[in-house]
């Protein structure tokens, strides 16, 4: 055995059987806790994806309920100068009229 072999791996896995049934365990585990990490992961990606959808959803709602708004004030005030214009063309029209017989 060489030095390095003895510092990294002080005892041959032929001379004490049970390390490699340990080295399998400790594979394992890393294998496992891996895999769990990467789901995390994953699932910690996905729920922050869904609330950036949910906060975009919510602005882009509220734009739209922002714009209903505002065609529905100028729909109120367009009416109420149409019905101003009309009161102006009635009035305009019977001082005309009025003027006519006289």
């Amino acid at each position: 055995m060489t030095v390095y072999g003895m510092t990294v791996w002080p005892v041959s896995i032929a001379e004490v059987p049970n390390i490699c049934r340990a080295l399998i365990c400790v594979f394992l585990l890393m294998g496992f806790y891996y895999v769990s990490l990467i789901i995390g992961i994953v699932q910690s990606r996905n729920e922050a994806e869904k609330i950036n959808a949910s906060v975009l959803m919510e602005k882009y709602t509220e734009g739209i309920l922002h714009e209903a708004r505002t065609v529905r004030n100028h729909q109120k005030l367009l009416a109420i100068q149409r019905h101003d214009l009309r009161h102006q063309y009635l009035r305009t029209h019977m001082s005309i009229s009025l003027e006519t017989l006289k």
